[in-house]
């Protein structure tokens, strides 16, 4: 059973959120995510992504070492592998503010 979702993110500045992305025949919120997070960087809409590179830059720029944690250093992102969706690499998205909902 597939559902349909509408996804809003927050693009790290302002007080309102962008969207909604409407997400058609996901099978769960966590696949909803990952088609989404195919879709915007297809669309080069970084301000939601970081890069695996720039993920570990950023969190060596705040003191931490992503080499000895397990990728939660940086409150607000989620780490997302849409490969098997057809993203050309894994990135870390911005989920602060993030609100999902369920199409009924």
């Amino acid at each position: 059973m597939t559902h349909n979702y509408n996804i809003w993110l927050w693009p790290g500045a302002g007080y309102c959120l962008d969207g909604p992305w409407e997400i058609k025949d996901a099978s769960c919120e966590e696949h909803a995510i990952e088609l989404l997070v195919t879709d915007l960087i297809a669309k080069e809409s970084w301000c939601y992504l970081l890069k695996e590179d720039e993920y570990e830059k950023t969190c060596r720029e705040l003191g931490y070492n992503p080499d000895e944690h397990d990728g939660d250093d940086l409150e607000g992102w989620l780490y997302v592998d849409a490969t098997m969706e057809g993203a050309p690499y894994p990135v870390y998205l911005r989920i602060e503010n993030m609100r999902i909902d369920e199409i009924k």
